[in-house]
C-alpha cells in the first residue's frame, strides 16, 4: 500500500517520496476492481517491461498515484499509472502499482508476469525535499480527512443524495464558482509570469462555459427546485475566499483554489471509480472532476503554490489553506438546511 492503510502510513512524507516516478497521493489510494480490469501498455516494447508482449491477464486492484513531469508510463490500469520509470540523480526508478502476488494478482497474472521486473538502478542517495504545495497538504491533512467524510461526499458517492438536497446544492455550488471565476480573474491580474496568467485565463473560461452549462443542463434537468435563500446559507466558503484574497492577492488565491480543488479531486476521483453516484447531473458533475484535465488544473495550480516568493511564509499558506477546508465543510453542510 503506498499510502499505508487507510493513508495512515502518509509514506509521501519519507524521504523515499522524491525518489519515485509518481506522486503519492494523501489519503486512502486503494482502488478495488473486484470483476477484474486489464492493463493498457502505453509503450511496448520498452526495455523495463522484460519483453512482456500481449494483453495482460487481469488484475483485482490497485493504488491509485500521480504521474510526474518527465516520467514514463509504460502501463495503466483504470487510467492510471501502472507501471512508470523515470531518471533519479545518477540512475533510475520505477514503481508498479498493484500487486506481484495474489490479492490483486491473481494465478494468471503471477504465473505469466514474472518477466515483469522493471530494470532500474537503485538511487545511490536519496534526499528529503518536499515542497510547499507537499507540506500545505500534509500540514493540512486532518482537514482534509475531514472534508473527505462530510456527509454531502458521502451520500453522492453512495447515491444517498435526496432531490430536494441536490436541488439546494446546485444553487450552493454555481453561487461558488461565480467567485471562483473571479478570484482566478483577479490571479490573471496580479500573475507573476505568462504562464500563470494563461492558466488562470483558461480556468476562468472553463468556470465560465463548461461548468455554467452543467449548471443550466442540471438545474432544467432536476426534478426540485432550490429553496429559497439556499445560496444565502453557504456565502462562508466565497467569504472566507474573497476576505483572503483582499489580505494577500496572487498568494492567497492560488493557495484557497489549489485547497478547494485538490479536495474536488480527491473525493471526486474517489466516487468516480467507486461507481455509486447516480446517473444523470451527480455522475456527471463528479466525473467533471475526476478527468486528466482537471488533474491537471490541480498540479498546475500546486506548482504555483511551489513558485510563490518566500516572503510569504508558510504559517500564512496553512491559515489560507486549512481555512478554506474548513470553510468547504461548512459550505457542504449547509446543503442541510
Amino acid at each position: 500500500m503506498f499510502t499505508g492503510f487507510e493513508g495512515k502510513a502518509a509514506f509521501r512524507n519519507t524521504a523515499l517520496h522524491e525518489a519515485l516516478p509518481v506522486e503519492l497521493l494523501p489519503e486512502d489510494d486503494r482502488v478495488e476492481l473486484p470483476a477484474g480490469a486489464n492493463a493498457e501498455v502505453t509503450a511496448a516494447g520498452h526495455a523495463a517491461l522484460g519483453g512482456v508482449a500481449g494483453e495482460w491477464p487481469a488484475l483485482l486492484g490497485y493504488n491509485r498515484v500521480r504521474a510526474r513531469e518527465n516520467t514514463e508510463v509504460l502501463a495503466t490500469l483504470n487510467g492510471d499509472p501502472l507501471v512508470a520509470v523515470a531518471g533519479y540523480g545518477k540512475g533510475r526508478s520505477a514503481v508498479f502499482t498493484s500487486d506481484c502476488s495474489p490479492h490483486w494478482a491473481p494465478k494468471p497474472f503471477c504465473g505469466g508476469m514474472g518477466r515483469l521486473r522493471p530494470r532500474v538502478r537503485r538511487p545511490r542517495r536519496v534526499a528529503r525535499t518536499v515542497t510547499r504545495s507537499q507540506r500545505l497538504l500534509d500540514a493540512c491533512s486532518e482537514a482534509m480527512k475531514r472534508a473527505l467524510a462530510m456527509r454531502f461526499v458521502q451520500e453522492v458517492a453512495a447515491g444517498a443524495i435526496g432531490d430536494q438536497d441536490y436541488a439546494d446544492y446546485l444553487e450552493i455550488e454555481a453561487s461558488f464558482v461565480a467567485t471562483a471565476a473571479r478570484l482566478h480573474g483577479l490571479a490573471v491580474w496580479d500573475a507573476p509570469d505568462w504562464t500563470a496568467m494563461e492558466r488562470n485565463a483558461r480556468a476562468v473560461h472553463a468556470l465560465t462555459t463548461e461548468q455554467a452549462d452543467y449548471f443550466r443542463a442540471a438545474r432544467a434537468a432536476w426534478p426540485a427546485e432550490a429553496r429559497p435563500g439556499a445560496a444565502e446559507r453557504a456565502r462562508i466558503l466565497s467569504d472566507f475566499a474573497l476576505a483572503a484574497a483582499r489580505e494577500g492577492g496572487y498568494g492567497a488565491v492560488t493557495t484557497v483554489l489549489f485547497a478547494a480543488e485538490s479536495l474536488y479531486l480527491a473525493w471526486c476521483t474517489r466516487a468516480h471509480a467507486g461507481g455509486g453516484a447516480p446517473s444523470g447531473p451527480i455522475a456527471d458533475w463528479v466525473a467533471l472532476h475526476a478527468t486528466a484535465a482537471f488533474r491537471e488544473g490541480v498540479d498546475a495550480l500546486a506548482r504555483q503554490v511551489d513558485a510563490l516568493p518566500g516572503s510569504v511564509p508558510d504559517d500564512l499558506l496553512i491559515r489560507w489553506f486549512g481555512g478554506m477546508l474548513e470553510a468547504e465543510i461548512a459550505f457542504h453542510d449547509a446543503v442541510y438546511a
